[in-house]
């Protein structure tokens, strides 16, 4: 009880940030851990073909939403919403109408060309509404939690959030277990899910700003997006266009291992978002008082907390599939371990990306992306044909590394033209010491599950 008290007064005595942090975290540990408890669930009912090509649509989505939306609800955002901080409302739903007009610009071209669709994509045609609608709707949405995080009001972010996932989850396994186990049919539930959710938000959110076009909001906004769309494609890149050239030389059944190996091994990525989520305003917050010496304690113990999480999914990923999956998805349990190693790096990059966008370098953002994506496609191209799907596994981890040293160079070059040591805001040293230690252990573990004969 003594011991209870204590953590209850510690909580109480909490900065903001720190309660926001924690809520944020617990709140994506359900989210996954729903996603962990229901993938099986999925891989039963679903065909391995049925369930490569929902994986198919996920990666093209991730494509076609930068252009439809210019990811307003990422780094701009936390930008603008300093310099706009005295009109918030407007500058929430002026975003949510710049976004709209991207996507309907967007979506108008692939009707006028709509027979290049499927050769390209490899999916039905009707799958173009069910990504306009994702697209439109997942902005308020979106835009909703950036509003709601930049002032730490976490108990809406958490209530919002879960009523998403239980709902699309939920809904989703009974439209595929009622109608064959079908993509479409899962599709279409989170589409469903999706448009009453985010319409409810905007009818919400749009009373209180009044406006969907603002000039100097728009102009603001799309100084700061447009040159960071190759930093978001090629992110993009890194994270989906493996599992589309699996899916183009290997086809859906190896798409469907790869995805499994890929959802494990990235468990604790949602929780990575949350925190950076949480974290991203306030490191805004302490660089802008110059408070160097915080910035490098804090940003060295999140270090080491997204270390320890990356090895959670490859020491227990293996046992989840011998358990609670189909026997031919067993071979996938190898590659869980370098997935999850990626994962550490992908959270080393994004602070040091958070430090760019601070001083408003957005072309070095860009050009470090270009650079891993390029490096991503190649490797993956000749690497598949080589050793086949589990070859991407290994390019991410490679990729995200190489993103992580050039996001490091170009850090540098920033902190000196401003008359900052790079070091006083991020302990080098740690950060390459445990990357170290992660990766040695991923190759370990791996290699010893890849001569396990299930």
């Amino acid at each position: 009880m003594h011991i209870n008290l204590n953590i209850l007064q510690l909580y109480n005595q909490a900065a903001p940030t720190v309660k926001a942090s924690l809520w944020f975290v617990a709140c994506s540990v359900i989210q996954k851990g729903l996603s962990f408890i229901t993938v099986p669930i999925f891989t039963a009912i679903m065909p391995e073909e049925e369930y490569g090509y929902f994986s198919l649509f996920q990666s093209w989505l991730s494509v076609i939403l930068i252009f439809a939306t210019l990811n307003l609800h990422y780094q701009v955002y936390n930008n603008g919403a300093l310099k706009f901080q005295n009109h918030t409302d407007e500058y929430v739903t002026s975003l949510i109408g710049l976004s709209w007009m991207a996507s309907c610009i967007l979506f108008l071209l692939f009707g006028l060309f709509y027979q290049l669709w499927t050769p390209v994509t490899g999916m039905p045609l009707h799958w173009m509404l069910y990504m306009f609608l994702e697209c439109t709707m997942m902005m308020p949405y979106n835009i909703f939690l950036c509003r709601e995080r930049m002032s730490n009001s976490y108990k809406s972010v958490v209530i919002v959030t879960l009523l998403s996932v239980f709902s699309t989850t939920l809904f989703g396994l009974y439209m595929v277990s009622t109608h064959n186990g079908s993509a479409d049919s899962r599709l279409l539930a989170i589409v469903i899910c999706e448009v009453i959710i985010g319409g409810t938000i905007f009818f919400i959110l749009f009373p209180l700003g009044r406006t969907l076009y603002n000039k100097i909001i728009w102009k603001y906004a799309l100084h700061l997006a447009i040159p960071l769309l190759p930093h978001y494609l090629a992110n993009v890149v890194l994270t989906s266009l493996g599992s589309i050239m699996i899916a183009r030389y290997c086809g859906g059944e190896k798409l469907a291992l790869y995805t499994v190996a890929n959802s494990l091994g990235m468990i604790m990525q949602i929780v990575v978002n949350s925190v950076n989520a949480a974290i991203n305003p306030w490191i805004y917050r302490t660089m802008n008082i110059k408070n160097y010496r915080e910035l490098r304690k804090g940003t060295s113990i999140l270090y080491l907390l997204m270390a320890v999480l990356t090895v959670i999914p490859t020491l227990i990923g293996t046992a989840y599939i011998r358990l609670f999956m189909k026997p031919s998805y067993y071979e996938a349990a190898a590659l869980i371990g370098i997935i999850a190693a990626s994962s550490y790096f992908t959270y080393v990059y994004s602070i040091l990306l958070v430090f760019e966008l601070y001083f408003e370098k957005t072309k070095y953002t860009s050009t470090a992306s270009v650079i891993a994506a390029i490096a991503n496609t190649v490797l993956n191209y000749y690497g598949i044909q080589a050793w086949g799907y589990q070859a991407v596994a290994y390019v991410t981890l490679i990729c995200y590394m190489l993103l992580a040293f050039v996001h490091y160079y170009f850090l540098g070059r920033i902190c000196k033209a401003n008359k900052v040591s790079i070091v006083e805001i991020v302990n080098t040293k740690l950060v390459f010491l445990i990357g170290a230690f992660v990766c040695v252990l991923a190759f370990i573990i791996s290699s010893v599950v890849d001569g396990v004969n299930f």
